[in-house]
């Protein structure tokens, strides 16, 4: 599922800051890393590409053994990324509404799993984090309380657009008219 489509978003505020990001997101709502690999779709379409960097994303993961799952799953992407000539980077997710006291555990187990992949941090959890101790964490969600609102997908594009490129996110000229 494309919640409010984030990767539209990231090329959007790479176009306005004088870069092109072409993308293709390979996504299937309820899929987790090793349910991509299984399924096959994201390895052929890795496998066609001439892309620079891999964005995964997995469950988030509440229980020890989440964690581990995901440590392994970001490994064997991150290999066969590299494998292909791309660079690997791990999204980080937040919990659901409902759980959002499991977030400092969550960002630590995928801390852990990109620093075991070698895969670059896309700190969006981090950034929610953040945005929660100011008051902000239902405005974040979605309807749903799982995805994200248009200004929690905001904040993760911002988030993921200034990782990779290393550029600042407070820049005006990321903000397009009407934002």
């Amino acid at each position: 599922m494309r919640s409010n489509d984030m990767p539209a978003k990231v090329a959007q505020f790479a176009a306005v800051s004088g870069r092109e990001l072409k993308y293709r997101a390979v996504l299937y709502a309820g899929f987790n890393l090793e349910d991509h690999w299984t399924l096959g779709a994201a390895r052929a379409a890795l496998a066609t590409g001439d892309w620079d960097v891999v964005v995964m994303q997995d469950f988030p993961p509440y229980l020890p053994e989440d964690r581990e799952h995901t440590r392994i799953w970001a490994v064997r992407w991150a290999d066969l990324a590299r494998e292909a000539g791309a660079r690997p980077a791990l999204f980080t997710v937040w919990p659901d509404l409902e759980r959002r006291s499991a977030m400092p555990d969550m960002v630590a187990s995928q801390r852990l799993a990109a620093q075991a992949a070698g895969a670059q941090l896309l700190p969006v959890a981090e950034a929610w984090q953040a945005a929660w101790r100011c008051g902000l964490h239902p405005s974040l969600y979605g309807r749903d309380g799982v995805h994200a609102s248009p200004l929690g997908t905001y904040e993760a594009a911002l988030v993921v657009y200034g990782a990779l490129y290393g550029a600042s996110v407070r820049s005006r000229r990321l903000y397009p008219a009407g934002e």
